[in-house]
């Protein structure tokens, strides 16, 4: 018979088991575009890693929940999914994760028409972005930034995060570097 901190351990190595096989059985369903079955799966599997005592990959999975739930416009349960992760992934040291629940977290909160909140974690999500070097999520951030400034009225904003945006992309589509050549026209204008 075991200690009970053997028993604790195995009861944790259990779960954690489970955690990976929900996990991924979310990812194929939300791949496979099965988006409630893949909500179902990511809150089982953040279930099952907090019981594994890994807030980390809990935190993960409530993100993953997120999205799935964005994809299905219930944005107000998006949002209690991910509410807390970015300082979860903060005191872990993990900015890129911190900066992907930031821009989960303002996606819940554009869904919801609160498009300031929204523009301020967008915001906050491309500075730690780019002091990490992810230009291009940096760049998809920006051009997110930018819709909800557009949203807000505020024209002259969402310029200049479309341009800051593009501008960060590192190999452009022949879209992107057509509309980059167009942002440049309103600056041009406004110099003369």
């Amino acid at each position: 018979m075991g200690t009970p901190t053997e028993n604790t351990a195995g009861l944790a190595n259990a779960a954690r088991s489970e955690a990976e096989v929900l996990r991924s059985a979310g990812l194929e369903a939300f791949r496979q575009g099965r988006h409630k079955e893949a909500t179902d799966l990511f809150r089982q599997a953040a279930d099952s890693f907090q019981a594994a005592e890994d807030d980390l990959a809990a935190a993960e999975m409530a993100n993953n929940l997120s999205v799935a739930l964005v994809t299905l416009k219930e944005f107000a349960g998006a949002l209690r999914a991910v509410e807390g992760t970015p300082a979860v992934f903060q005191r872990r040291g993990d900015p890129g994760r911190q900066a992907r629940a930031l821009g989960n977290q303002a996606a819940a909160l554009e869904g919801l028409g609160q498009l300031a909140e929204a523009a301020g974690l967008y915001q906050q999500a491309a500075n730690l972005f780019e002091q990490i070097g992810e230009t291009e999520q940096r760049a998809t951030t920006l051009r997110a930034l930018a819709a909800v400034q557009l949203k807000q009225n505020q024209p002259f904003d969402a310029l200049a995060s479309m341009q800051a945006g593009l501008g960060g992309t590192a190999r452009p589509t022949l879209a992107q570097r057509a509309a980059r050549r167009l942002l440049k026209l309103p600056a041009r204008l406004l110099a003369r």
